[in-house]
């Protein structure tokens, strides 16, 4: 059996030496290389199973290397840093690591950590290649399904690729229940769709929520952010990640911007989902040079706020009360999105997904609106002092559609469900 290679991109010769004994008593093959750039040129020319790659690094550092490595590769990294707080050990992961060792370490942890993560990575590429039950044979390497009829040659289905993938999930696990939002991001072949779309109408940019999509509260996975990547650089697009919602966001969401590096992608974040919807406060990350030509004409053509919003935003930040803010408005919006998707479930309400953070909740109404569409329930909301925000306010043509984007902040009052009642939407 072939040994597996693993790549060091450590600066300091002393640390990197102590790893590669340890890896080589355990039978791996082991190359160092001492900076970013080389590490780049090494990983694409070696082909490694797995990169150790240190943050703190000479030319490119860390992240800046493993933003380069996701827009070619999937391959297994684990980040070694010096940075102990939770929030950055949270970043490391967010930029696409696999997983992180933070300094000081005992090198036998690192190995038990290579190992973990390659088994990891191992059963992926060795899901069972053929899939069956009762008379049913799906070849996933072969992307073939049949069904055996009893001696004759077997029945082959004609099936697309979404419902092949759907029907090979599905047999991986079969007593597994799958929720919609799960079988949505790994079954549907997104990329494609958006590959069909900017190869007809070839746009010159993308605008995304990658946290918190506004108004399904989805978030986008990693497999999914690395392939519109690959589809921006195919087509030359900038990609504007609209994403204001971040820090309410539960667990860990791939930041585009950090994947690319700040080469295609313009990213925007702010603080008046966080901080308070008056505080209209937000920032723009691009390359410098771009970054120079955005705010030469904001100046030139656009409003600015009040500098006394700014100050508020930088004193909250200052004093250290953020993160602790943040903790407790997620902890509120988790509990209001339990509250709320249980009255949705009680009056017969189609949940798209359940982020269990952020503001919104998406979701289909029940009774005769169903097939009528919302827009006149709101009509009817607006007359009891209610807003909704029918799926048309969201649809480029304004199709009137059941879906109404809920704001759980304000969805527990018993009043929006007995409004709900009396108007045969439940």
């Amino acid at each position: 059996m072939l040994s597996r290679r693993v790549l060091i991109i450590e600066d300091d010769a002393d640390a990197a030496g102590v790893l590669e004994a340890y890896l080589r008593r355990e039978n791996y093959d082991v190359t160092i290389t001492g900076d970013g750039h080389s590490g780049l040129d090494m990983a694409q020319r070696w082909k490694p199973d797995l990169i150790l790659l240190d943050v703190m690094l000479p030319g490119l550092n860390g992240t800046e290397v493993l933003a380069g490595l996701r827009r070619k590769s999937d391959v297994p990294v684990i980040m070694v840093t010096a940075m102990g707080d939770t929030p950055d050990r949270i970043g490391a992961l967010r930029y696409g690591a696999d997983d992180y060792v933070v300094k000081p370490y005992h090198p036998g942890e690192v190995v038990a950590r290579v190992q973990a993560v390659l088994r990891r990575s191992s059963k992926k590429e060795t899901d069972e290649a053929i899939l069956r039950w009762q008379t049913l044979e799906v070849d996933v390497a072969a992307i073939v399904a049949s069904v055996d009829n009893g001696g004759d040659a077997p029945v082959m289905l004609d099936l697309t690729p979404t419902e092949f993938s759907l029907l090979a999930t599905l047999l991986r696990s079969p007593a597994h229940p799958f929720s919609r939002q799960y079988l949505l991001e790994h079954c549907l072949p997104e990329s494609e769709a958006l590959e069909r779309v900017v190869a007809q109408h070839q746009p010159r940019a993308l605008y995304i929520n990658t946290a918190l999509q506004n108004p399904s509260g989805a978030s986008i996975g990693m497999a999914n952010a690395f392939r519109i990547l690959q589809v921006a650089e195919r087509h030359g697009l900038w990609v504007i990640e609209d994403d204001i919602s971040r820090d309410l966001a539960p667990g860990v969401t791939p930041m585009l911007a950090a994947l690319d590096g700040a080469r295609r992608v313009i990213y925007l974040g702010g603080y008046s989902k966080v901080i308070s919807p008056s505080v209209r406060v937000g920032y723009v990350v691009a390359h410098r040079d771009l970054a120079r030509d955005i705010a030469r004409t904001k100046m030139a053509v656009g409003l600015t706020s009040p500098e006394i919003m700014e100050r508020i935003v930088h004193q909250v930040i200052r004093e250290g009360r953020y993160r602790a803010h943040i903790a407790r408005t997620r902890e509120r919006l988790a509990e209001a999105h339990t509250v709320v998707a249980g009255q949705m479930q009680q009056h017969g309400f189609e949940i798209h997904g359940r982020p269990q953070g952020g503001l919104f909740l998406w979701a289909k109404v029940a009774g005769q609106w169903r097939e009528r569409g919302a827009n006149g329930l709101a009509e009817l909301a607006l007359k009891d002092g209610i807003w909704l925000a029918p799926g048309s306010y969201f649809e480029v043509d304004e199709a009137d559609t059941p879906w109404v984007r809920f704001n759980v902040a304000y969805s527990e009052a018993p009043a929006l469900w007995r409004f709900m009642r009396n108007a045969g939407a439940a």
